[in-house]
């Protein structure tokens, strides 16, 4: 299949998702609501790491970073759509089995809440959107990661 990568608005920063197993997709970062999420995420790509199911925020997939950003740019999100990205920055610090976490990036592809283990409300930074009309496609990658496991998602500028 042939995907043709093309600007939506001559100003927006765009980015391909790729999974390992297929799956690609056009994002667009919304660096009105989180601009110094997007930078650290512009900066870095491109990027490819292992993603994987998320076990206590309904249907999400995430991955860890090796950025930090360190602060919760836009604070009332508390649940997303598919296709959002999110950043956990862990802006508010916490310690589990005895170390920090990495920030992780988190993408529903379905409707969640962010939550974190028995925790509670994970406030974290909504910085990216799906941009292409199939979410039909990624529910499809959300559910064989759930059920066949961690693969490799590669992430690129447009």
């Amino acid at each position: 299949m042939s995907h043709v990568w093309e600007k939506e608005n001559m100003m927006d920063k765009l980015f391909k998702i790729e999974f390992e197993r297929g799956g690609f997709f056009q994002g667009k970062l919304l660096e009105t609501e989180a601009p110094t999420t997007c930078q650290k995420f512009w900066e870095v790509l491109p990027f490819e790491g292992r993603i994987v199911h998320a076990a206590f925020t309904g249907l999400t997939m995430f991955f860890p970073v090796d950025f930090k950003v360190g602060k919760v740019e836009n604070p009332y999100v508390c649940g997303g759509q598919a296709g959002d990205f999110f950043l956990n920055s862990y802006a508010t610090p916490m310690v589990f089995e005895g170390r920090i976490p990495r920030d992780e990036i988190i993408i529903p592809y379905s409707r969640a809440g962010l939550f974190w283990k028995w925790g509670g409300w994970l406030p974290s930074n909504l910085f990216g959107k799906i941009i292409e009309s199939d979410l039909e496609g990624l529910y499809r990658v959300g559910r064989r990661v759930k059920e066949g496991g961690s693969e490799v998602i590669r992430l690129s500028k447009v």
